[in-house]
């Protein structure tokens, strides 16, 4: 839910330069972090019917929790 920001409220200004290079970093590691366990990873998504998620979930609330169920 997005909050309208008061008058006198003030923000520090995006810069896309900025968070580019941070989530150009944190994309590596995750990347490099993805490398190093992809066997344990691909094995989990196997796994993924035993994963505890509600029955009652449809496909599509299952399709996005089942890569964090995974990797937790």
């Amino acid at each position: 839910m997005l909050i309208r920001k008061r008058g006198d409220e003030r923000l520090e200004r995006f810069s896309s330069k900025q968070q580019g290079n941070q989530l150009a970093r944190l994309r590596d590691d995750l990347h490099l972090t993805a490398l190093q366990y992809a066997k344990e990873i691909a094995d989990a998504y196997d796994r993924a019917a035993q994963f505890p998620i509600l029955s009652k979930t449809g496909d599509r609330l299952r399709d996005i929790l089942e890569p964090p169920f995974a990797i937790a």
